[in-house]
């Protein structure tokens, strides 16, 4: 820490599947002289082995982040994730499914996917943007669903 803080420094995250072997590929060798010697060129085989720092695991990923981005929101994982869906994911999808069913916009999938996107933004259950009023809306108390409608008429 003390030699990657001994001048200006710019960290970045990288958010995609397999980020931490994707940056690995990128970042090279951390032995002194084998990113040098070992193809393809790598950032540690052009800057120097000490000038670049690319987190070794997800686990490790996921505490230098928390450490350098605190305000960073994180995906959850395990029993939080699971309770994330089922608390805030699958009421809203319900919901959106529902209204739907109710609404029927057309026969089209295209045309009735759209409607399903301009809802699940308008009923948006956290605070967020609604493109299409440019306003923010607020998140609603809760969801209620009281309708007989199967899915497989979706």
């Amino acid at each position: 820490v003390k030699r990657l803080a001994s001048g200006p420094v710019e960290a970045l995250v990288l958010a995609r599947v397999d980020a931490v072997a994707t940056l690995a590929r990128f970042v090279g060798s951390a032995e002194a002289g084998l990113a040098s010697r070992k193809p393809p060129p790598t950032l540690r085989a052009k800057f120097a082995a000490d000038a670049v720092h690319g987190s070794d695991s997800p686990l490790s990923a996921a505490r230098e982040i928390r450490f350098l981005f605190p305000s960073l929101a994180q995906r959850p994982d395990g029993d939080a994730a699971e309770a994330y869906i089922a608390d805030k994911v699958h009421p809203t999808l319900q919901a959106a499914l529902t209204a739907l069913c109710r609404e029927h916009p057309s026969d089209d999938p295209v045309v009735a996917a759209g409607w399903l996107a301009d809802w699940l933004t308008a009923h948006n259950p956290n605070k967020g943007f609604d493109v299409g009023t440019a306003e923010i809306v607020e998140p609603p108390e809760s969801i209620s669903v009281d309708v007989d409608c199967p899915l497989e008429e979706l």
